[in-house]
């Protein structure tokens, strides 16, 4: 049979270190589960750049609690400071939203690619023709807007049964003025 010592070597650590790694995996999960419950569906979105910082971070957490490199009450008190930290971001987003994010941006009107903004917000063509593709875009007309938005995530906005969007859709984005322009030109003809 084996003896504890050669159980520990061959799983690599001694008991009492393995029960204490399984105690703060299970703490720590317990505490972003419970800080998650108090801070609402919003903790893991990537509607910001902040949110997605934080969502990179608690991952960071929970991996050194987990591994024992961190104490449990460490990575649960800076859990809570992140979180509390997104709280505090997210009340001032509402307040003003260039503040802490970048601004969602027109790259392309209808058909027509903007280079300069591009060229600054360091989007390649490619980028825009895989997301048409993603999107079943089949034809440039159907285009109405490609947005680049506040997460880095690319949104495409095509016509349905020949409507111009509502503006309110484009309300934040630079550019916009120049994708309801033109729908409205289109709606005129």
């Amino acid at each position: 049979m084996f003896s504890e010592a050669s159980v520990a070597s061959l799983l690599g650590s001694p008991w009492g270190d393995l029960a204490l790694l399984a105690i703060s995996s299970v703490g720590i999960y317990l505490t972003v589960l419970v800080v998650v419950r108090l801070n609402g569906l919003r903790s893991f979105s990537k509607m910001s750049s902040v949110d997605f910082v934080v969502t990179i971070a608690i991952g960071s957490i929970v991996a050194s609690v987990a591994a024992t490199t961190t104490s449990l009450a460490a990575g649960a008190c800076a859990v809570v400071v992140l979180f509390g930290v997104q709280f505090l971001a997210t009340t001032l987003r509402r307040h003003d939203r260039g503040l802490l994010d970048n601004n969602p941006e027109v790259l392309m009107v209808g058909p027509d690619v903007r280079h300069d903004v591009m060229r600054r917000r360091r989007v390649t063509e490619g980028d825009i023709r895989s997301k048409l593709r993603a999107s079943d875009v089949v034809t440039l007309d159907d285009v109405v807007c490609v947005v680049l938005e506040t997460t880095g995530d690319v949104s495409v906005i095509t016509r349905r049964d020949g409507a111009a969007p509502d503006p309110w859709i484009l309300d934040d984005v630079a550019g916009a003025e120049a994708v309801l322009e033109r729908e409205a030109r289109r709606l005129r003809r």
